[in-house]
């Protein structure tokens, strides 16, 4: 090396989530077995699978809820089992949106309900404020903050159930079939809002999603969920449709 130069180390991408062997079972049937995957910061991983094929499953261990019969779950660096810093991470469940359409609730208060504050002390009571209308305003839905959850359309509930998992900043984030039961128009504005989140805010995003084409769109990595197993494809261009339609069961075409 030259008097004066320096020399700088590439810098490895920090692994936000990893499964090592993760094996799990309902009533002795294994359904994941021996899985290992790594999931990086700024990552955008898509899984698909036939259905039955354990992706919510997947999803739940991830998160945290249910518990690996095998193997080691590890959140920004600390074993799942131990890890306390849930601001970090936001997660929307499967049919979250679904709701009683007679539920009182305004958007601004669901979305203020994602937000914990502690025990009542003012400046906090102050941030939550701030943060949820900033939240609003993020996902193009500062107009609706008055309007009852409950008269609101698919495409407009589901955007609220991403602001009130938004609302803590997470550095993560988990959505399971977050576009099912909403028209094809609401489903392009939502995984476009997920592209601008993931590219403009540095967030991570896991997606288990039926919407092929929206993977392809958007995805940075495919994830394929099948026969116990996950097969990550770490570049995108890399999968063919005949991949797919093995995987899925039936032809699919990517657009």
């Amino acid at each position: 090396m030259k008097s004066g130069e320096l020399m700088f180390k590439k810098q490895e991408p920090k692994k936000v989530l990893s499964l090592s062997n993760v094996t799990f079972s309902y009533n002795g049937r294994p359904v994941l077995k021996d899985v290992n995957m790594v999931v990086e910061q700024g990552d955008f991983l898509a899984l698909i699978g036939p259905n039955g094929s354990a992706k919510s499953t997947l999803m739940k261990i991830m998160v945290g809820l249910l518990k690996p019969k095998k193997g080691e779950v590890r959140l920004f660096g600390s074993d799942i089992r131990y890890f306390n810093n849930w601001n970090r991470v936001g997660y929307i469940s499967q049919n979250a949106s679904n709701i009683n359409t007679s539920f009182p609730a305004t958007v601004e208060e669901v979305v203020a309900s994602g937000y914990y504050t502690g025990f009542g002390r003012l400046f906090e009571f102050k941030k939550k404020k701030e943060a949820v209308k900033s939240t609003l305003k993020l996902v193009g839905i500062s107009d609706l903050s008055d309007s009852l959850i409950g008269q609101l359309s698919g495409g407009q509930r589901q955007k609220v159930f991403l602001a009130k998992a938004l609302v803590k900043k997470p550095e993560i984030l988990f959505l399971d079939e977050p576009t099912t039961g909403i028209d094809a128009r609401s489903q392009r504005d939502f995984y476009k809002l997920l592209l601008e989140l993931n590219e403009n805010q540095g967030i991570t995003v896991v997606i288990i999603t039926h919407d092929i084409g929206a993977a392809f769109d958007t995805a940075k990595r495919i994830g394929c969920v099948r026969d116990n197993k996950v097969y990550i494809h770490k570049d995108i261009d890399e999968v063919t449709e005949g991949h797919i339609a093995e995987v899925l069961g039936y032809k699919i075409f990517k657009r």
